[in-house]
């Protein structure tokens, strides 16, 4: 979410208020809340010396179970929680935690992993082990968040978000499948063991992110997540509010998308509070086919 008015102010418009990302004092408080957290912990030099230390799973686990206690919120969404790409992150902590997890020394680095040539990335003969690595790695940090929650707040709901893709969700470390599902009849890549470093299961709700190049929601891709979830978790797709030339589409794929999974979430609010035919469509939707809540 951009924090923030979106755009920019010329002359004509210089003197019209900007439209709050936060409207309601209920997401103004949560917004407070998250920054006092990150605030405290920053601070703490023997701990996080400095605010980079901030994106290391430890701090991000220990900001968490604070909210969580303090609060104790009907539920937690876990966003980003993803490498940024297949590419990354190829650093020397990174290999030698690759090593060990092995236990053999990889020869050629990163080469025998992914290797870039003429614009191109060529997979290695340890790619499949590397993305099954890199599973194992999410699936860590996630069971481990869930554990903190849970101690300090059992009715809290832990969701997290993922491409809905499933070789897209795997490029950045998410398994998102099933255990039943085997996604070796289906990938080259996979491994015997890769569907078993699954975060299905760990979570109560799976938003799986529809990808903004779509004009409409695409309710094939919404029954593959289904079939490959197969029911362990809840199915909460999102869309991107800019992905809609109008509002017309974007009621459109409102309404696909809770005819095939019941549920939507919406991003981004910053985008939706600027356009009243959005908030509009959005009503509707929800009006004639409303949205079931599950704990």
């Amino acid at each position: 979410m951009q924090i923030g008015a979106a755009g920019t102010l010329d002359e004509s418009t210089s003197n019209t208020a900007p439209t709050p990302v936060f409207s309601t004092e209920a997401e103004k408080q949560a917004a407070r809340v998250v920054m006092e957290v990150i605030g405290k912990y920053e601070v703490r030099r023997d701990l996080v010396p400095t605010s980079a230390a901030l994106l290391t799973s430890e701090v991000q686990e220990a900001i968490v179970a604070e909210v969580a206690g303090r609060y104790r919120p009907d539920g937690l969404l876990l966003d980003r929680v993803r490498f940024e790409s297949r590419a990354s992150d190829f650093s020397p902590e990174t290999r030698e935690a690759f090593e060990q997890w092995l236990r053999v020394p990889v020869a050629n680095w990163p080469s025998d992993v992914l290797a870039r040539s003429e614009g191109r990335f060529l997979p290695g003969p340890l790619y499949p082990k590397w993305l099954e690595w890199r599973a194992l790695s999410l699936r860590t940090f996630v069971e481990a968040t869930r554990h903190l929650v849970r101690g300090v707040s059992p009715t809290t709901a832990l969701g997290l978000t993922a491409p809905a893709d499933y070789a897209a969700a795997a490029d950045v470390g998410i398994n998102w499948g099933a255990v039943a599902y085997d996604p070796q009849a289906d990938y080259s890549w996979a491994t015997p063991m890769y569907r078993e470093k699954s975060v299905t299961g760990l979570v109560d709700v799976l938003v799986p992110e529809m990808p903004v190049a779509l004009a409409h929601a695409d309710t094939v891709l919404l029954r593959t997540v289904a079939a490959r979830v197969q029911g362990t978790t809840r199915v909460v797709p999102s869309i991107q509010v800019r992905a809609f030339p109008d509002a017309v589409a974007f009621e459109a794929a409102v309404r696909a998308t809770l005819r095939t999974s019941g549920a939507v979430l919406v991003s981004d609010y910053s985008e939706l509070a600027r356009r009243s035919d959005f908030w509009n469509a959005l009503n509707r939707s929800f009006a004639d086919q409303p949205l079931s809540v599950a704990r």
